[in-house]
């Protein structure tokens, strides 16, 4: 009796172990697809990673080159050399002279910016970024997706950069609210605004116009910042304010220039924010915003009407800036001249292949 009970307990005990080593195999087969499948992710996304971030860098490169230098063979072979400087998992990033495309960008209503191949004059180009998976080397291999029959990876990229410059016109208040000494702290603060556009890759073109009760246009847009220093050292100050005034002569500069579509207009306008007389000012910055034209604002001392300014550069789809003492003056001029020169992109990462 005591025999078969205990022959039956083994048989149970037996079964109940089978039992477990079937789910401990079971959960062993899983353990190790999960610990595949995140090598595999980690490894892809790793991979993706490089190869934009390669793709995106020979972009920029390409794309600031022709806007210093307008030579595109020049641009390409920049650009190659800093996507070959890039690796994409252990391997450089080849570019052909095929996978660099120049056109034009244009800002879309949704803010979108889209490229057309080919299109001229040159604003951007469009580089598309991927290995030659014919070799070994260039390959990623996968572990868990062989089971559905991809047995590489083959990630690519497309980035799209643009050069943004700039025709920029400073509007400075000559009016009786301005006094010899912040007359001396505006000269030095444009002449350290003028050599930090120097510094900068493109050729920004920079004009002059100031307003007391009139305002006039001082320098057409030049090339030669001397000439903008030199002007502004001349002023002579007086009279009520016409803040909008001094946006219209602005304006008319910026529109007397050569159109060029890829060109960002730019009105820097310096006042203690009090307009005395004229049009309220807010309406001018509202209608220059609207057809495209940015509006930054710049108050200088304590005695400023800050809120009016703001939201002249609000309306006018630009920055604010205001500064205490003369050295913040200074330091405000050279933030707006390293934030006028940009440069803008866009990647694309294509749909990963397997195979």
């Amino acid at each position: 009796m005591n025999y078969e009970m205990n022959r039956r307990s083994t048989l149970k005990t037996r079964r109940r172990c089978g039992a477990m080593l079937v789910q401990i195999a079971i959960m062993m087969i899983g353990f190790m697809l999960a610990i595949a499948f995140s090598i595999d992710s980690a490894q892809m996304q790793l991979t993706q990673t490089e190869m934009h971030t390669a793709t995106e860098a020979a972009a920029k490169a390409i794309a600031g080159t022709l806007a210093d230098t307008q030579d595109s063979e020049l641009a390409i072979a920049r650009g190659q050399q800093l996507a070959a400087a890039n690796r994409v998992n252990g391997m450089p990033l080849v570019l052909n002279q095929s996978d660099i495309q120049f056109g034009r960008s244009s800002e879309l209503s949704s803010g979108r910016l889209e490229f057309e191949p080919a299109e001229f004059p040159y604003n951007s180009v469009s580089v598309r970024g991927h290995h030659n998976f014919e070799t070994p080397e260039a390959q990623t291999p996968l572990i868990f997706s062989r089971i559905f029959g991809a047995a590489v990876f083959e990630p690519s990229s497309i980035a799209t950069a643009i050069f943004v410059e700039r025709d920029i016109v400073l509007v400075v208040d000559r009016s009786d609210a301005m006094s010899d000494e912040d007359f001396k702290a505006l000269h030095n603060a444009i002449e350290i605004f003028s050599s930090a556009l120097a510094a900068t890759p493109s050729d920004e073109r920079v004009g002059l116009a100031s307003y007391g009760r009139q305002a006039t246009a001082e320098v057409a847009l030049t090339e030669q910042l001397s000439e903008i220093t030199a002007a502004v050292e001349c002023l002579d100050n007086g009279g009520p304010a016409n803040v909008a005034e001094g946006l219209l002569a602005g304006e008319k500069l910026l529109r007397q220039s050569h159109q060029r579509s890829w060109i960002q207009r730019t009105l820097i306008v310096m006042s203690n924010g009090v307009s005395t007389i004229g049009t309220d000012p807010k309406v001018v910055a509202a209608a220059l915003g609207a057809d495209g034209i940015q509006v930054f604002t710049v108050t200088f001392g304590s005695e400023t009407d800050q809120d009016e300014m703001k939201r002249m550069a609000e309306l006018g789809n630009g920055r604010y800036f205001h500064a205490e003492h003369e050295s913040d003056l200074e330091q405000v001029y050279s933030e707006i001249a390293k934030t006028l020169s940009t440069m803008m992109s866009q990647s694309i990462a294509d749909t990963p292949v397997g195979r």
